[in-house]
């Protein structure tokens, strides 16, 4: 059994949704409420603070 087929069968046994993304694909410049990517994240930045929203 994959590592996928592993996530795949705890996502259908929780009700969860596995999304499966590329490679390169910038999660961590992408806010995980609105979707929004920060194009220029340095290395030192941990968190993402937007103008549009305030959590």
């Amino acid at each position: 059994m994959s590592f996928v087929d592993r996530r795949e069968y705890k996502c259908e046994l929780y009700g969860s949704e596995l999304i499966i993304v590329d490679r390169w694909f910038p999660s961590s410049k992408t806010c995980s409420r609105c979707g929004t990517i920060k194009e220029s994240l340095f290395l030192s930045e941990r968190v993402i603070k937007l103008r549009t929203l305030q959590f």
